[in-house]
């Protein structure tokens, strides 16, 4: 697991987060999904900055897991 996203971290990893997080928040706007309605409920109550890392926090997991089942299939 990678945990949060904090600077003690790897660098490019954060970087690549956020500006993943950066490309979605510029979609979800138009968009009505689950995800997309949690984004706009956060930007009413916080600032855009705040959100995109609220966001790049959430993707990590995911790509924790992604990674995993790579390996796991290339065996």
């Amino acid at each position: 697991m990678l945990g949060g996203i904090t600077k003690h971290g790897d660098t490019y990893l954060r970087t690549m987060f956020v500006q993943g997080a950066r490309a979605v928040m510029r979609f979800a706007v138009r968009r009505s999904d689950r995800q997309s309605l949690w984004l706009k409920q956060l930007l009413q109550r916080r600032h855009k900055n705040v959100v995109v890392i609220a966001l790049a926090n959430k993707i990590g997991p995911y790509t924790d897991i992604l990674f995993a089942v790579r390996s796991w299939i290339q065996r």
